[in-house]
């Protein structure tokens, strides 16, 4: 969950240190009022992993790693909750 916006974090970084440290790529590619907004925008997508599974072929043991999952995609739905409120009464206490 942690390691995938942390590349993102750390390439940000290094591209606005390369960014401000080159003059002459700043003036091609940025407006002297943009380089932080464009910087942003940066996001770290990432391929060729070690390992590639199926869905069905996930264990318990994935949880909390990054792993490489193929297939194609047959049905798409909204994520609906199981409990939206809940309540509890104590019969113990009147006011609870």
């Amino acid at each position: 969950q942690e390691i995938v916006p942390l590349f993102d974090i750390v390439m940000n970084d290094i591209a606005m240190g390369i960014v401000q440290q080159d003059e002459s790529l700043r003036q091609q590619y940025f407006s002297p009022e943009s380089v932080e907004s464009s910087m942003a925008r940066l996001q770290v997508r990432t391929f060729n992993l070690r390992e590639v599974k199926t869905m069905r072929g996930l264990d318990p043991s994935d949880v909390d790693h990054l792993i490489s999952v193929k297939g194609m995609v047959t049905h798409v739905s909204s994520i609906l909750p199981d409990l939206k409120q809940a309540c509890f009464k104590s019969g113990r206490m009147e006011d609870t």
